[in-house]
């Protein structure tokens, strides 16, 4: 796929980011570039129609509003409001919507923000998440990560990019409101079916990061975090996870 898309004309990109935007951007072995223009250019028409209409919207599309108002605010720091920087340069922190699918899974979503440049970065880490993991696009973590891996990097210059990486249907707040699980969906915790099927789509996108690297390739990480630990250990045992390392 990189290949490919390196190798047409200008006129026919333009053309496809124009009229598939969708497909090019959940399109594995494209540069993670290419992916963020065409998931952005989707994402602001699902806004702009959304916004538009001159009627009530339904639950569906009140979703991918909340979806696209927080990914727009991945950006920002929420303290401050200001751009995120790196921590070693003070330079803005480039941010790819690597997977924009909001209404995967029944509207939860399948997401991937990454912070950092992915076609680029010297050592990538996927980061991903357990239970409730659509429960707010929040990148604390992801934004941890990608600091504390700059810091320890920074004499020797190697960059960094963190991928939070939302891509499979984790346990959500399923339960009854007044669960004592405080609204996690106990049932799917306590069972690895999602993370069996999560598993196969993590070494899916995994494999599609090697490939547009191919010439390039980058130490990878993945960093499995609660639920998403299994996902990740599973992946690792049965799937071929692609990784250099995997943290779980």
């Amino acid at each position: 796929m990189r290949n490919w898309w390196a190798k047409l004309p200008l006129a026919l990109q333009i053309a496809l980011m124009t009229h598939y935007p969708e497909r090019l951007g959940n399109a594995n072995g494209l540069p993670a570039e290419v992916r963020d223009e065409a998931n952005r250019i989707k994402l602001d028409e699902d806004y702009e129609r959304i916004m538009a209409k001159g009627g009530p919207v339904t639950e569906a599309e009140k979703n991918v509003v909340k979806v696209v108002e927080q990914i727009r605010n991945r950006e920002y720091d929420p303290e401050t409001g200001k751009r995120r920087v790196d921590p070693v340069t003070g330079e803005p922190l480039p941010v790819q919507l690597y997977i924009y699918q909001p209404d995967a899974f029944n509207g939860d979503g399948r997401i991937a923000i990454a912070v950092g440049n992915l076609d680029e970065a010297d050592h990538v880490a996927v980061n991903v998440r357990g239970a409730t993991n659509t429960e707010g696009l929040t990148s604390s973590r992801t934004v941890n990560i990608y600091d504390e891996a700059r810091m320890a990097r920074s004499g020797s210059g190697d960059s960094v990019a963190v991928l939070d990486w939302m891509g499979y249907d984790a346990p959500n707040a399923g339960a009854p409101k007044d669960s004592p699980w405080d609204h996690v969906d106990a049932a799917g915790v306590s069972s690895a079916d999602r993370a069996y099927e999560g598993a196969g789509q993590l070494a899916a996108d995994v494999d599609g990061l090697r490939a547009s690297r191919s010439d390039d390739p980058a130490h990878l990480t993945v960093i499995g975090h609660s639920y998403g630990s299994t996902v990740a250990g599973i992946a690792a045992q049965q799937n071929d996870l692609d990784a250099d390392d995997v943290v779980h």
